[in-house]
């Protein structure tokens, strides 16, 4: 019975570590905020929101606050400007959402991470792997 229990925390180990998302490639030198009215729900709302930032072409990072309704976007500005997230957003969900511009903060990069303008670090975040969809993926 012990060597069953093992087996499978062993795999469970060996898949949760298999599944890390590739590093982006991008590297953000800038950033937005806005502010987004008509959100209604979080799962549905702010997770379509992000998800949907998230794959633009030039986007590191996009977080969605659905209590504080704001929209935070890293971002390569030679790739894609402020102005395209604007648009997507108020695109989605047949034009549901309106979007007001908060702040824009251009930044530089160095070799320890990432830094703005105000010397406020930006650091990677890291997330373990839901052990509720593993095992629901299981079974």
């Amino acid at each position: 019975m012990k060597n069953i229990f093992l087996y499978i925390l062993l795999l469970f180990v060996v898949l949760s570590c298999g599944s890390e998302q590739p590093e982006s490639v991008v590297k953000s030198n800038a950033s937005v905020v806005y502010e987004v009215s008509g959100m209604t729900c979080e799962i549905n709302c702010a997770r379509y929101i992000k998800q949907e930032l998230s794959k633009m072409k030039g986007v590191e990072k996009a977080t969605v606050n659905f209590e504080k309704k704001l929209a935070t976007i890293y971002f390569d500005d030679k790739i894609i400007t402020d102005d395209d997230f604007e648009n997507k957003i108020e695109s989605l969900n047949d034009n549901q959402y309106t979007v007001k511009k908060q702040t824009v903060n251009k930044s530089s990069i160095n070799n320890s991470g990432s830094v703005d303008d105000n010397n406020n670090v930006i650091t990677p975040t890291f997330e373990l792997p839901n052990i509720v969809d593993f095992f629901t993926n299981i079974l």
